[in-house]
């Protein structure tokens, strides 16, 4: 599904192997899936800035964290944010991340289910799941 808020059609990065800066957010437990894709993304030569998905953080200091986030949202180009089904109640990180990287003007990637009228109106592009990110050539072929 595509619909508007910012990203150019014609950026043909996953065609013409341009090498990426990608941020991937979600909530903490399914950061595991999610060095994965990084891997998957960092094999093809693209470079993930997510810190929190690679190093281990001391929870206790949501200040420091949310600094080393922030930066790496400024980092990257593109942001990949995977949601959860309607109803679920986390503690909002992803969220406010999302809204950061839009005001930032990042191409915004919604991967899952939207989770209120703002992914619903706000993300352009919108995936069942990575497969199908990956499927529709959004990634290059190796």
């Amino acid at each position: 599904m595509e619909r508007g808020y910012w990203f150019d059609n014609d950026c043909d990065w996953w065609k013409d192997d341009i090498r990426m800066k990608f941020y991937l957010a979600s909530i903490y437990a399914r950061r595991d899936e999610l060095k994965g894709y990084t891997k998957q993304l960092e094999d093809l030569g693209h470079e993930v800035t997510s810190r929190w998905i690679k190093e281990d953080f001391d929870d206790s200091n949501w200040e420091v964290q949310a600094d080393v986030d922030l930066d790496d949202i400024d980092a990257a180009k593109i942001f990949i944010v995977f949601t959860e089904p309607a109803g679920y109640l986390g503690r909002g990180g992803k969220d406010f991340e999302t809204g950061y990287a839009l005001g930032q003007n990042k191409a915004i990637y919604m991967i899952g289910p939207a989770q209120h009228q703002f992914y619903e109106s706000l993300t352009r592009y919108v995936y069942e799941d990575w497969d199908e990110f990956v499927k529709l050539g959004w990634l290059p072929k190796e």
